[in-house]
């Protein structure tokens, strides 16, 4: 009903990762020679590089603006996307393109909003050690968003 928040899929990663752990132990109990420290923080690595790598943020924005343009989501929560840094910006703008001329006037205003202030944060340059992936998917999105004529972005 509500859509992907960052807790419900870390909640989510930890109780798979208690799961496979739960499973090792029980593995343990009747193989002897299963070294289960060695395997647990194998496993725990494992675990936490799929995590970091597969960019939670942005699987979690695009989720909730997929299921908005399907309308199997009532409704986009902006507020949320602030919370999702610069991995929000690619999936707000695929919204704005899609869906601008569909959207309550209330919620255009939200996302409109939230693109400004994105736009708005783009501005000025940013040092060459300030770059990451998220914010370089941001800012090309952000440039093909202010060529659209429906968008007042000042």
């Amino acid at each position: 009903r509500f859509g992907l928040t960052q807790m419900r899929v870390y909640a989510t990663w930890f109780m798979l990762l208690l799961a496979v752990l739960f499973i090792l132990m029980a593995i343990s109990m009747f193989t002897k020679r299963l070294k289960v420290v060695l395997v647990s923080v194998l496993v725990c690595l494992a675990f936490f590089s799929v995590l970091a790598l597969s960019s939670p943020d942005s699987l979690i924005a695009e989720y909730n603006v997929e299921r908005y343009l399907d309308g199997t989501l009532a409704e986009v929560d902006v507020t949320a996307m602030y919370g999702l840094g610069d991995s929000a910006v690619p999936a707000m703008v695929r919204l704005y393109e899609e869906a601008h001329h569909t959207m309550d006037q209330e919620t255009l205003a939200q996302v409109t909003d939230y693109l400004e202030k994105k736009c708005w944060n783009w501005s000025e340059e940013r040092p060459l050690f300030a770059f990451n992936l998220p914010a370089h998917r941001a800012k090309k999105a952000l440039s093909r968003i202010l060529n659209l004529p429906t968008f007042k972005g000042d």
